[in-house]
């Protein structure tokens, strides 16, 4: 089975301040939504860098076995802990109060 994204298939990200953000999904696609989470945590990460590059060392998705459904979907992210070259953080993609996935990730900055 071949599937394609293409770019518009990917729901824009508006960010309503820093750590706080909310997209649109088309549809009930769990790969969509572990994209958008990532653009999230990477938009945060690049704001908190200021002028140093990130970049992605590792990301871990945990699913909560909850049904994701079409519609709004609200995305939080925090900082764990940041050393001088690295970023550790985690995420959440929510529907109204059920929380979808999570997801941590640690960035390099230089």
């Amino acid at each position: 089975m071949t599937v394609t994204h293409s770019a518009e298939t990917f729901p824009a990200i508006e960010i309503e301040q820093e750590g706080l953000a909310k997209a649109e999904l088309a549809a009930n696609d769990i790969s969509v939504l572990s994209a958008v989470v990532m653009r999230a945590l990477q938009a945060h990460a690049t704001t908190l860098a200021g002028a140093r590059a990130v970049a992605v060392v590792s990301v871990s998705y945990d699913m909560t076995g909850e049904e994701v459904s079409g519609g709004e979907v609200a995305l939080s992210s925090e900082i764990d802990r940041q050393t001088r070259s690295l970023l550790f953080m985690h995420a959440y993609a929510k529907q109204g109060e059920r929380v979808i996935i999570k997801a941590t990730a640690i960035f390099r900055l230089s």
